[in-house]
């Protein structure tokens, strides 16, 4: 365990983001490799149970230890500002309604790397619904989510800079939006 007292909140929690951002890397890095080797393990059932059990014990363990208990709305908003997508991207969460709320990710992380590693985007959709998807319903099994956009999808609004895509999480079993 890093040693808070000698290195400081500050160092730790800069340690603790590099090494999340490796790992992150690392995650993509393989997943690429696994779809130009062995494209058939990303479409088969083992790679979307992977990311379903990630994204629950996520949401579970952010749940014990920010001492959330509840499955309302605020409760979903509340740790999904601690999630994944809070600490990697730069988002915005806004409460629509007693039971949904909108999430926006605004220049997504990923999105940037892609065209880094000279790609025209990363077809992230279907595996931001599954993750999201098995995040929230470990918050409230009711959980729906509505997906607005995506890349490669243009902003239906229109041309709002930075939105990378946007997503309606509804907890009353409607499909949202």
């Amino acid at each position: 365990m890093l040693d808070v007292e000698k290195y400081g909140k500050q160092t730790v929690h800069d340690l603790l983001l590099k090494h999340l951002i490796v790992i992150n890397a690392g995650w993509f890095k393989f997943e690429n490799l696994i779809r130009a080797t062995h494209p058939e393990v990303l479409a088969g059932n083992g790679y979307v149970q992977i990311m379903e059990e990630l994204c629950s014990d996520q949401a579970r363990g952010l749940a014990r230890v920010l001492g959330v208990q509840g499955d309302g709305i605020d409760s979903m908003i509340e740790l999904l500002r601690c999630s994944q997508w809070g600490v990697f991207e730069r988002f915005e969460i806004e409460r629509l309604s007693e039971t949904s709320c909108l999430m926006r990710i605004m220049g997504c992380s990923t999105q940037r790397a892609a065209r880094k590693w000279g790609m025209d985007h990363y077809a992230c959709a279907e595996a931001t619904m599954v993750c999201l998807g098995s995040f929230c319903k470990q918050v409230n099994r009711d959980a729906t989510i509505h997906k607005i956009f995506a890349p490669p999808e243009v902003d239906p609004v229109g041309n709002r800079g930075q939105v990378s895509c946007e997503w309606v999480i509804s907890i009353d079993g409607t499909p949202g939006v």
